[in-house]
C-alpha cells in the first residue's frame, strides 16, 4: 500500500530535516499520507483497501501490499487488535499449498507461490504472533 510507506518515509524524514521549516513540512506531508492511507479502512473488512478504483470505489481485494502495515511501517497506527486482524484474514486469504500468493487470484506464471511474500509474511508474524507461533507461520494450514 503506497500510502502507507509514504507516511513512513515522511515521518521518518522528519528527523532528518536540517530546517525547521523543512521539519515542519514533512509533518504535514506525513499527516497528510496518514489521512489518505487512514481513509482505504473500513470497520466492515478485516484489511484496509489496497486501491480506489476508477469509478471510486474501493477495491479491497486481498494484497501482500497490505502487509506494509507491519514491515517496512512498523510505526503505522494500528491497534494490535487491528494488527492482529490484519495479519490473520491477509494469511488465510492468500495462503496457497505451501506459500503465499501476492493477491487473491494471483494466475502470473501459474499463480503459484511467491517466495518474498513468504518472507514478508514471516517478518510480518513476528509482529503479531508469539515467537513460538510465528516459527510455525507456515504449518497451521498443512
Amino acid at each position: 500500500m503506497a500510502l502507507v510507506c509514504a507516511y513512513g518515509a515522511l515521518s521518518r524524514g522528519q528527523e532528518h530535516a536540517l530546517t525547521d521549516s523543512a521539519q515542519q513540512q514533512y509533518a504535514k506531508a506525513s499527516q497528510e499520507a496518514l489521512k489518505l492511507a487512514l481513509a482505504h479502512f473500513s470497520p466492515l473488512h478485516p484489511w484496509p483497501a489496497r486501491t480506489r478504483l476508477l469509478n471510486g470505489q474501493l477495491d479491497f481485494t486481498a494484497d501482500a501490499s497490505l502487509l506494509a502495515c507491519f514491515m517496512p511501517v512498523p510505526e503505522f497506527p494500528l491497534s494490535t487488535e487491528q494488527r492482529s486482524t490484519l495479519f490473520h484474514s491477509l494469511r488465510d486469504a492468500l495462503k496457497f499449498g505451501v506459500g503465499f500468493r501476492r493477491y487473491v487470484d494471483d494466475t502470473y506464471r501459474g499463480g503459484g507461490c511467491w517466495p518474498l511474500v513468504g518472507l514478508w509474511f514471516g517478518l510480518s508474524a513476528q509482529e503479531v504472533l508469539s515467537a513460538h507461533e510465528a516459527r510455525f507461520v507456515y504449518r497451521d494450514w498443512e
